[in-house]
């Protein structure tokens, strides 16, 4: 089985379209995806294994979220830990 794969065998084995393959090469959300010459090339593992991330508002209001708990999390944990005893 060959490693990599041509856009157009990707839109086929993705059943989407070749400018949509392009647009996630150009974007970079393809990982390895290289242009070789006018061609993107695909590493096959790539395209069996992409997974579209959630599109839509719920989406970027969930990805906001997560976002917001990190940022609350990793300041909880660098502020030192006051002292609770009583003077």
């Amino acid at each position: 089985m060959e490693k990599f794969v041509t856009v157009s065998q990707a839109a086929q084995i993705m059943k989407r379209s070749t400018g949509y393959l392009r647009r996630l090469c150009i974007d970079g959300k393809l990982r390895g995806a290289q242009k070789m010459g006018s061609q993107w090339v695909i590493p096959r593992e790539t395209i069996e294994n992409y997974k579209p991330a959630p599109q839509g508002f719920a989406a970027v209001w969930q990805r906001k979220r997560e976002a917001e708990r990190a940022l609350l999390n990793e300041f909880l944990h660098s502020v030192p830990a006051q002292s609770m005893e009583a003077n």
